[in-house]
Formats: structure tokens, C-alpha cells, sequence
């Protein structure tokens, strides 16, 4: 061959094949170019691609490497010459030292790829946008709250408090949209210097991608009963991919970078945000969804008896619909714990989330029979 490409993964397909979980499909490609130099290319691995040259170890994205130098791939550790005796090029000759200018790449791999956002810095990104939908409800009662006097008790028993909720939320949503078709990005994303672009050119995606494909259809699969609860988990599960594409991205042709030129200075691989605080949020989601169970339960248990409760739990695990458990955890909390009402809000408000995408499905079926 003129132009030799050794591909590196764990599909059968690749030219080296690394049986190991920690290397991906396919991992990385090594083109021969100009002069017998070999250029070494991360294929948007999960695990990351490194070269050992002299002890130090680097980790990269595209490199010219040379045959004294050692690879690793996920936990998997090869040499250049293993790489190259393994793929049956091994009479070639490599340079010892690298170019003294930069070689005249023809291939496609010199095109400086996206580097895929991490999944915990996607998790973190979505906390975010969670505890800003859930600002947009309970601020405005917090507020009232905190001011007191007459003007609180006119703004709690008024219409006016609704209408302020209203524009609130209609604000924070502006925004979002905003940033999504302006710049690919939600609050959470761009606090953490990720965004949403097409997987064919990296440009922006717009408004029929990036809202009404990667958001608005993916909710209304999420809420068919019994259907949804399989679309919610791969939705989910599919951030395991190579790829880290979910099903929402799958749909919207769009995969999720990092973007390197915006990039916060407080965002890096190995900083306590990107590593840690993920995980602290996912643990506590888990100890909310817990609690939201367990005052739904005394709540409606409190007002119609045990029965009733445990038919609304099931209700919302076979059916998606979680409005019964929502209101019963309010008055459970508000009622039974004796926590203040605006407290016992903030904590239920969350669960409206969920609620949403079951609603529009509600509403398209009645509109469809009729």
C-alpha cells in the first residue's frame, strides 16, 4: 500500500485487535506519512490515548511518534514495534528522530477532531439545568418569604405570585433556547464548557435540532406508557457508547465537545468538579427520589390510607406518571414532617420534570381523537 493505515480497537474489524473493555471499538488509527513517519490519531476513545517517550507519558490527540516509542491505549500498554510486527509492517523503516518540519499529511486524520465531553461533566451539566428549572418555580416563593410583611402575605394569597412564577420561568426558558440555538449550549453546559454541535460538520445544530429533535421528541417517547420506561433507560444508557451519543443525540444527529476555546479555567480532567461532584450529585438524586417516596407515601396515606399510596407508587413506576406522587410528597412533607410549605415545594418541584413529558403526550392523544 502507498498509504498504509493500521486501525486499533476492540471490534475484529480493526487491523490490531486489544480485547480489553478499556479500549473502545475503534481506539486510534497510525497513517504512514511523508517520509516514513507515522502519525498517530485518537478516534474519540472513551479512555484516551497516551505515548510513553522516555519515560514521560503523554496524553494525545494526534502525534507523530516514533518506533522507540511505547503506546497505551485504555490500560492496554504495546510498543511501536509490537504495533507494527503485529499489523505485518514491520520492514519499514521508521525515522529515529522527529521531523525537523511538519510532514505533508493526505489523509483525513491531520483534521483536528472534537474532543467529546466526559459523561460526568454531561451529568453535572444536567444537575445544573435541574436546579435552575427548579429555581424558576420556588424563587419567587423564597423571595416572598424572605421579605415579609404585608407585601409577602399579598404576593402568597394573590394572583400575582402565579404571574410572577410565570414570567420567571418563561425567562429562564428564553434563555436556554437562547443559548441553545445562539451557542449549543444550556446554563449547565456552558458553566461547564461543553456544547451541543452536528456530528457531520461540528457546526451549530439550530433550533429544529437542538430543541424539537434532541428535546421535544425523546420527551414525548419518554412519556408512552410502558414504552417510555425502555426509551427513558436507553436515553440514558447510551452515553455509554463510544461515542457517548445518547438516544436524544442519535435522533438530533449530534454528539456533545468540549469547547475549547470557551473553556472555564476551573474545568480540567483530574479537577474536583469534573471527577467527584458528579457522583456526589448522582448519590444525591438517588437519596432525593428515596425521600420523595417516602413522603408520597405518608402524605396520601395520611389523607386516603396505605393502600392508595401503595397504588400511586405503582402507578408511577408502571405508567411514568408521577403527578399523585408529586402532590403527595408535598402535603407528606408539609403535613406529616411539618416542614415549612416552602421548603416542602422546593423538594416536590423537581418531580414536575418527569411530569411534563406524560402531560403532552395526554394532550396530543386527546387532540388526535378528537
Amino acid at each position: 500500500m502507498s498509504n498504509p493505515k493500521i486501525t486499533i480497537g476492540r471490534s475484529t474489524d480493526c487491523d490490531l485487535v486489544l480485547a480489553d473493555l478499556t479500549v473502545s471499538r475503534l481506539h486510534a488509527e497510525i497513517d504512514l506519512v511523508e517520509n516514513n513517519h507515522l502519525l498517530l490519531s485518537d478516534c474519540q476513545s472513551t479512555r484516551g490515548t497516551f505515548v510513553i517517550r522516555d519515560g514521560h507519558e503523554e496524553k494525545i490527540r494526534q502525534k507523530i511518534i516514533l518506533g522507540t516509542d511505547f503506546l497505551r491505549f485504555g490500560d492496554i500498554s504495546i510498543s511501536v514495534k509490537e504495533v507494527l510486527t503485529a499489523t505485518g509492517l514491520c520492514d519499514i523503516e521508521i525515522p529515529a528522530e522527529l521531523p525537523t518540519r511538519g510532514p505533508v499529511i493526505n489523509t483525513t486524520s491531520d483534521i483536528d477532531k472534537p474532543q467529546l465531553a466526559k459523561k460526568s461533566t454531561r451529568l453535572l451539566a444536567a444537575m445544573i439545568d435541574l436546579i435552575v428549572f427548579v429555581a424558576s418555580f420556588t424563587l419567587p416563593f423564597v423571595i416572598a418569604s424572605w421579605i415579609g410583611g404585608d407585601v409577602a402575605n399579598t404576593l402568597k394569597t394573590s394572583s400575582g405570585m402565579v404571574g410572577l412564577i410565570a414570567v420567571v420561568f418563561l425567562l429562564i426558558a428564553f434563555i436556554q433556547m437562547y443559548l441553545l440555538i445562539k451557542h449549543g449550549q444550556t446554563i449547565g453546559k456552558r458553566a461547564l464548557g461543553i456544547k451541543i454541535v452536528k456530528e457531520s460538520d461540528n457546526s451549530l445544530p439550530g433550533f429544529v435540532k437542538v430543541y424539537l429533535l434532541r428535546s421535544f421528541v425523546p420527551g414525548l417517547l419518554a412519556g408512552i406508557p410502558y414504552a417510555g420506561v425502555v426509551v427513558y433507560l436507553a436515553d440514558l444508557l447510551f452515553i455509554f457508547r463510544d461515542d457517548r451519543r445518547c438516544l436524544h443525540d442519535l435522533i438530533a444527529q449530534t454528539i456533545v465537545i468540549n469547547d475549547t476555546s470557551k473553556r472555564p479555567s476551573y474545568i480540567s480532567e483530574n479537577s474536583f468538579i469534573a471527577q467527584f461532584l458528579p457522583i456526589i450529585f448522582g448519590i444525591g438524586f438517588v437519596i432525593w427520589a428515596i425521600a420523595q417516596f417516602m413522603a408520597a407515601y405518608d402524605g396520601i396515606t395520611s389523607y386516603m390510607g396505605s393502600g392508595w399510596a401503595i397504588g400511586a407508587i405503582l402507578v408511577s413506576f408502571i405508567f411514568r406518571f408521577t403527578l399523585p406522587i408529586t402532590v403527595g410528597a408535598f402535603y407528606g412533607a408539609m403535613i406529616v414532617w411539618g416542614w415549612p410549605w416552602y421548603l416542602a415545594l422546593l423538594f416536590t418541584v423537581p418531580g414536575l420534570a418527569l411530569v411534563v413529558p406524560s402531560a403532552l403526550l395526554s394532550v396530543y392523544n386527546f387532540i388526535r381523537d378528537r
